[in-house]
């Protein structure tokens, strides 16, 4: 078995620790975690096993004796893994741990892993609760399909009502289990995988803090914070809008300098983002309505795909000067795009006004800022 695991692990930890913690001197990091995981296969196979990785990167390998396997290294925290065994592409999710830990396989390719208490929470999770509350969404996403197209618009808005109420128990479930005590790393889990309010999540990292402050993803999920509320800062009103230089469909550079003196409203979007596309006709309306005041709409797409940015704009056709960003960290990080669709309006000093204004409250946003004097 190679010692890649061990090196992968505690090497990234170290550097990015010592980023963190060296400088502040905050809580104590929590050891490596010495763990193994034995496995069982269901039939004699020849070959190797792969550890992979959350986001299915190698990890490590070890090969097949008979029909048993053993992994063994250090884990800087526990969290979620993949196992592939030989050439078969399917990959079996297993959440590992500090501890001794058993993974036996089944003739019909099922499998069950025992000593790892964290393992038994991510399955009764993801398998139990998330995968049923998908299907139950599917299902009535199916049905208001074909309620739409036999034009029953009753039992499309029951349907719809449905949805509502069962999304709603789901979200209240999924608070549940991020705030069931006592606390342990999956609670921890839950809150870096998916999305918060800032607000919510600070709220629950001060009520983790005396269990789970030494783990890594504990403080980079605070670190991350502190540095969400540095870069927010550079978007606030009153801020001077970050001067940018993109190209058009053609080829052609445009800035922000080259507007000075104008109303800007800059509209960050993506030929994949749905609400971004359901927000476009209100951009039309409002081009449409003070674009002959003075009003300039300049759209941003953060597509990596050029080609496809270029298809949307032949299929959409969008209000104003439209522009391409998907290289431009810098722009992202200056315009703090941590979410699209996000809008900047932008007075006639070049100075940031509001943010995400919508409908009514943009319209009359634009319309005062089109009337001041210079």
């Amino acid at each position: 078995m190679t010692s890649l695991l061990h090196k992968t692990i505690q090497l990234g930890t170290h550097l990015l620790l010592c980023g963190w913690f060296c400088s502040t001197g905050l809580s104590q990091v929590v050891a490596p975690q010495s763990f193994s995981l034995q496995g069982h296969l269901s039939t004699l196979k020849k070959g190797n096993v792969y550890l992979l990785r959350q986001d299915k990167v190698p990890l490590d390998s070890t090969a097949i004796a008979g029909n048993h396997f053993t992994f063994r290294g250090k884990l800087a925290e526990p969290g979620l893994h993949f196992l592939q065994i030989g050439k078969d592409e399917r990959t079996y999710p297993v959440f590992l741990e500090g501890a001794s830990m058993q993974i036996r396989f089944h003739n019909d390719q099922t499998y069950q892993v025992t000593g790892s208490p964290l393992h038994v929470q991510w399955d009764e999770y993801e398998n139990k609760f998330l995968n049923g509350a998908r299907d139950k969404l599917v299902a009535l996403f199916s049905q208001q399909q074909v309620a739409q197209q036999q034009g029953d618009s009753v039992r499309l808005m029951a349907l719809r009502k449905q949805n509502d109420t069962l999304s709603v128990a789901i979200g209240r479930q999924l608070l549940d289990r991020l705030t069931r005590k006592p606390y342990t790393f999956f609670n921890l889990y839950l809150l870096k995988e998916r999305s918060y309010s800032d607000e919510f999540i600070t709220n629950q990292l001060n009520e983790f803090r005396p269990v789970l402050s030494g783990y890594p993803s504990f403080q980079n999920l605070e670190k991350g914070l502190k540095e969400k509320q540095q870069l927010l800062k550079k978007i606030a009103p009153g801020q001077v809008a970050y001067a940018f230089e993109l190209p058009d469909s053609s080829g052609k550079a445009h800035s922000l300098a080259s507007l000075a003196n104008k109303v800007v409203l800059i509209d960050f979007w993506a030929s994949w983002c749905g609400p971004c596309i359901q927000q476009m006709p209100s951009l039309k309306a409002l081009q449409a309505a003070f674009g002959a005041q003075g009003l300039t709409i300049i759209g941003i797409s953060i597509d990596d795909d050029r080609q496809r940015w270029l298809q949307a704009l032949r299929r959409l056709r969008p209000a104003g000067i439209q522009l391409l960003a998907s290289k431009d960290q810098v722009l992202k990080e200056q315009y703090a795009l941590f979410a699209i669709p996000q809008t900047y309006l932008i007075d006639q000093d070049g100075k940031i006004i509001a943010t995400n204004l919508e409908k009514e409250a943009l319209r009359e946003k634009v319309a005062e800022l089109l009337t001041r004097q210079r």
